[in-house]
């Protein structure tokens, strides 16, 4: 039987929190890739309580972020999705790729959620 602290320990996922930590380093489904079309390339989603926007890019690459942009905190899934990436709708410039981590300033240990199979 665990102890109220025990199981807080073992279920909180956040980040900072040692099993949100841990789920961190490991792949996570987050999406079926069929659910993401030309018509409706972006779709908002919360995963171990962060805020994410997945899309599919005019090449058909896809790509997981994190929902507001590191430059204003405006929220990407306005952005603009192009050839090579998501661009923020409040900045001139700037396409973030699909390859950019989701969860890179979060944890140096953490693995990024950067394609959805």
């Amino acid at each position: 039987m665990l102890t109220k602290a025990e199981n807080e320990r073992l279920t909180r996922v956040g980040p900072g929190t040692p099993g949100g930590e841990l789920l961190r380093r490991y792949w996570q489904p987050v999406a079926i890739a069929s659910e993401l079309s030309a018509e409706k390339p972006k779709q908002r989603v919360t995963v171990l309580g962060e805020e994410l926007v997945i899309f599919r890019d005019q090449q058909g690459n896809y790509g997981c972020l994190a929902e507001h942009c590191a430059h204003r905190g405006a929220s990407l899934y306005y952005g603009f999705v192009e050839d090579c990436g998501l661009r923020c709708a409040t900045t001139a410039g700037g396409t973030l790729p699909p390859t950019a981590s989701a969860w890179s300033s979060r944890s140096s240990r953490a693995a990024a959620p950067t394609r959805i199979a």
